[in-house]
């Protein structure tokens, strides 16, 4: 991609996630003074519910990126008219299971949780299978930015007419995600020009051919990146207690933001890869491992601006009532560098051979994890900190199984400016240790610090960073 483009597509990316981000913080917090811990606890783990219903595509959605760039549109034919079964069969399915089984989700405090959880559920099973192609046609053209925007919007605009209108039930909310599907889907359809291959695309429900083998590399990613927070939320909410896991997410929000933002950051390579790749292996892994070595000082770096800024961004948005300990701070660094690598290589590396990405890993670590917590619950030694604790230590491993085992990569990361951020980092962390209870005095010791570290890499790299870009 040419740097213009790449500018462009990194500018809206950064709009819209900040405007998500601003209007997220803000519910938030209107939802834990209005409702209280527990129904939004119930809201989050609604929502995270919801979210496996984005696994019904299957993984076909990334695999539709890859066939509109090489044009196939009888496999898309094929992708179209599976996605529609699909829908036709989970919309029944969901509503079936609700209705009939809703006690077993064991949601105790939100009114109208039954009827909330159903229109969301839809909503997002038609969002899957319908808006989610149309987005994949902007991304097979590398249109970026309006798929930045669309589905920006789609999460954007229920929240913010929510807190606009000071709305006092959350049942409101599910209702306007309805209003906000229907807009998203309009505005796809316009902007990719479906209607220029409608023609060439025939929707046929007998003898659907898939290859399922090169979907299930997506649909494995798309599963572990649900799952992953899932395993965290369910232990803290029903082996802990509501409040704690509403601390958990206000400690972690603004990293998860981060996190979150890296990897739709990286959705962005997700063509130049696949065609450097369809046009010569070698050159695609070169630009692979030029990419994640990047990534991997970026993102080390960021950790440790989180390390740093986290509290006081916490101070601004929430008050005085959460101030997470330098152990747990040190804790959040860690998970943000681990999980914020993981995820953003993932992204990169999924379109340039999905077939080969070691995914057992993700599942041995998944499986260790849950069964950890397990036991410390059996033994009732389960704590925030032993979750958190845990946590790290398995996705470090998996962190140093991916880069080392993986095939695609072939570097060496042992540089100078390797080097030069442990220094930093071991300096910021013996600071903190004496300075850390004075919370005017550390931020003003970090933003000091980290005024010296940017200055000395813009002078001293500035020909690494013009390549880089």
């Amino acid at each position: 991609m040419k740097l213009k483009q790449v500018l462009n597509n990194t500018f809206f990316n950064v709009i819209v996630s900040l405007s998500k981000a601003f209007i997220d913080l803000i519910f938030v917090k209107y939802c834990i003074e209005n409702f209280g811990d527990n129904q939004y606890s119930d809201w989050v783990y609604i929502i995270s519910i919801v979210s496996f219903f984005k696994l019904i595509d299957l993984g076909t959605n990334q695999t539709i990126i890859r066939t509109f760039i090489k044009e196939k549109f009888k496999e898309i034919s094929f992708l179209f008219s599976f996605k529609i079964l699909v829908f036709i069969f989970f919309s029944i399915a969901s509503y079936s299971l609700i209705d009939y089984y809703f006690d077993f989700f064991s949601i105790e405090y939100i009114e109208n949780g039954k009827l909330i959880l159903l229109i969301l559920v839809i909503c997002q099973i038609s969002h899957t299978t319908f808006c989610g192609p149309l987005s994949s046609l902007l991304i097979s053209k590398e249109k970026f930015i309006p798929s930045i925007i669309i589905n920006g919007l789609y999460i954007l605009l229920p929240l913010f007419l929510f807190l606009s209108f000071s709305l006092s039930d959350l049942l409101s909310l599910a209702y306007l995600n309805i209003f906000s599907l229907v807009i998203c889907f309009i505005l796809l359809f316009y902007y990719s020009n479906y209607r220029l291959i409608a023609s060439k695309i025939n929707i046929k429900f007998n003898r659907i051919q898939l290859d399922f083998e090169s979907n299930s590399s997506f649909f494995l990613f798309n599963l572990l990146t649900i799952f992953y927070p899932f395993v965290e939320l369910f232990f803290l909410k029903f082996y802990l207690s509501n409040e704690i896991l509403v601390t958990h997410i206000i400690y972690f929000k603004f990293p998860l933001l981060f996190i979150a933002f890296m990897a739709q950051l990286m959705t962005n390579y997700f063509p130049s890869v696949s065609k450097i790749s369809i046009n010569s292996s070698d050159d695609g892994k070169l630009y692979l491992n030029s990419l994640t070595l990047s990534l991997i000082t970026f993102i080390y770096f960021c950790s440790i601006l989180i390390f740093c800024f986290n509290n006081p961004l916490i101070y601004l948005w929430m008050g005085d009532g959460y101030f997470p300990s330098l152990t747990i701070m040190l804790m959040i660094q860690i998970l943000t560098f681990s999980d914020g690598l993981i995820w953003s290589i993932h992204q990169v590396l999924l379109p340039y051979n999905p077939d080969k990405l070691k995914f057992k890993f993700f599942i041995y670590e998944l499986i260790t994890r849950f069964s950890i917590f397990t036991v410390l619950y059996n033994l009732n030694l389960i704590s925030y900190d032993l979750v958190i604790l845990t946590t790290i230590i398995t996705k470090t491993f998996l962190l140093f199984i991916i880069l080392k085992y993986n095939d695609f990569l072939n570097f060496n990361f042992f540089n100078n400016k390797f080097y030069l951020f442990i220094t930093f980092s071991l300096f910021i962390y013996l600071i903190s240790f004496f300075f850390y209870s004075d919370k005017f005095l550390i931020t003003l010791i970090y933003s000091v610090l980290f005024m010296v570290l940017m200055i000395y890499l813009i002078y001293n790299y500035k020909n690494q960073i013009k390549d880089l870009l």
